[in-house]
């Protein structure tokens, strides 16, 4: 379930971001812990195995674009490289 100002938007042909507006990391983490439990309970066809990785990041400062992606981008690999089911944050540029 996603809230009445939250943005989702597919990406590529299997990845989607959710812009969670007015919240902070750690309830972004809450949430996207609560979307994974759904998805990995929910039974889409029988024997079938549904697996998702989720990206965490927050606006800095006078972010633009491009920065917000780029970390997004290097929190959902992160958690991709470690195997199905994982959420990562990444809240800095380094």
């Amino acid at each position: 379930q996603f809230g009445t100002s939250d943005i989702v938007a597919r990406r590529n042909k299997d990845e989607f971001f959710v812009l969670i507006v007015n919240t902070d990391v750690g309830v972004a983490l809450m949430y996207e812990n609560k979307r994974q439990s759904s998805v990995k309970e929910y039974r889409f066809i029988e024997n079938y195995t549904v697996t998702t990785s989720f990206g965490i990041t927050d606006l800095i400062g006078d972010d633009t674009p491009y920065k917000v992606f780029a970390r997004f981008d290097r929190a959902l690999y992160k958690a991709r490289a470690k195997g199905g089911s994982c959420i990562e944050t990444v809240v800095d540029d380094v």
